[in-house]
């Protein structure tokens, strides 16, 4: 029945407030390759759960609040399968520049998806602009943002990002510091130098909080307040106490 899909996820939640399947492609086929093999080469494509897992889930825990990364090479079936869980997929900006109208090119992003500049696995937008781009990518995507020497290759992308339709945009931390390659997370297929890159103190300046919070307010993506409840609410004789420094006591 799932059940040790449903403890881990229940975990999960109430660690992280919302969780990234990674390799959702799995979930409809997955390659199978016998323990006993050397290569990747001896196996064969079997079917996975799909939605008979993500309905056991919902079933234990309601509504979940996953996105699905559902890059790479996808067949139809995926592609299904994600519209039937009715989880946001993944749109990187960085994997849109091939030349054809891509859906990872941000006018075509639906609602329902989380949008990224690059992930972990790439490199930083400068560290890539600067020593991964072809020639055509950075022709195209100068051309697409209408990019200037004066708003910068580094905005001018974030720009895109946060002016798409979609309903979640991440982007790393040190794209928004604007750093290159030194400040890459991971190299795919490479030991002994990922993970490692940390924020430097002082990184999380009041001029950087007041220019991401800018770029939220032009793009609606500040967090929506709360409406208060009509009328004078009644004060709640079980709630607790609060105590002289204004925090709730228990």
């Amino acid at each position: 029945g799932y059940a040790w899909w449903v403890r881990r996820v229940r975990h999960a939640l109430g660690i992280y407030d919302i969780l990234r399947i990674d390799h959702f492609r799995g979930f409809d086929t997955y390659w199978a390759i016998p323990a006993g093999e050397t290569t990747a080469k001896n196996g064969r494509w079997e079917q996975g759960p799909g939605m008979e897992l993500f309905r056991a889930l919902r079933t234990a825990l309601g509504d979940l609040p996953i996105v699905a990364e559902d890059l790479g090479e996808l067949f139809d079936s995926v592609r299904e399968l994600l519209k039937a869980s009715g989880f946001p997929g993944m749109k990187v900006l960085q994997f849109g520049l091939d030349g054809t109208d891509n859906e990872y090119l941000p006018h075509n992003y639906p609602a329902n998806c989380v949008c990224y500049p690059g992930t972990h696995d790439n490199d930083t937008l400068l560290g890539w602009w600067e020593n991964g781009a072809a020639e055509a990518e950075r022709r195209q995507l100068t051309e697409y943002l209408a990019l200037t020497p004066a708003e910068g290759v580094k905005n001018g992308v974030l720009r895109g990002v946060l002016a798409s339709p979609a309903l979640l945009a991440v982007i790393p931390m040190a794209d928004w510091l604007g750093l290159g390659s030194e400040a890459r997370i991971n190299e795919p297929s490479t030991v002994g130098h990922n993970w490692q890159w940390r924020a430097l103190p002082g990184f999380d300046s009041p001029a950087l909080a007041q220019r991401l919070h800018r770029q939220m307010e032009l793009y609606e993506r500040l967090p929506q307040a709360e409406e208060e409840p009509e009328g004078d609410a009644e004060p709640d004789s079980e709630a607790p106490a609060a105590s002289p420094s204004g925090s709730s006591s228990a």
